[in-house]
């Protein structure tokens, strides 16, 4: 692997560290509680969010499993450095929050878009502005 290649791999082991602990973090979870969750050591669990492990096929499946994502989700945004549009964080957030919690948050953002005079407008006409 020349020079480009390596840093490459760098960048987008550092954006999967990244985008591990964001999802963890969004859950509530200890690196512990990742590992019991996705079937891996907690060590395990430490490397790859340092950024000093490239975690295998079978380790990125396991960890997709253990939060409950699809491996496509999981990689989201990787290859773009991390950045994720503000629905895709709203919805990694409230994962692992309470059925009350989201009702409530649901509420909550019904009762803005009234304020503001108006129905919700598609999510995807809402996250490109």
């Amino acid at each position: 692997m020349g020079v480009e290649g390596v840093d490459e791999q760098r960048r987008l082991v550092r954006a999967l560290a990244h985008r591990l602990r964001d999802l963890r973090a969004t859950r509530c979870w200890s690196q512990e509680d990742l590992a019991d969750a996705a079937q891996l050591s907690p060590d395990s669990i430490r490397r790859i969010e340092s950024a000093k492990m490239v975690p295998s096929l079978v380790t990125l499946h396991k960890l997709s499993q253990g939060l409950g994502l699809g491996l496509d989700t999981l990689l989201e945004s990787i290859s773009e450095g991390g950045a994720r549009g503000p629905l895709a964080q709203l919805v990694d957030y409230m994962r692992c929050r309470s059925t009350g919690d989201v009702s409530t948050l649901l509420r909550v953002a019904r009762a803005m878009f009234v304020e503001r005079g108006g129905e919700p407008r598609q999510a995807s006409a809402a996250v490109n502005e």
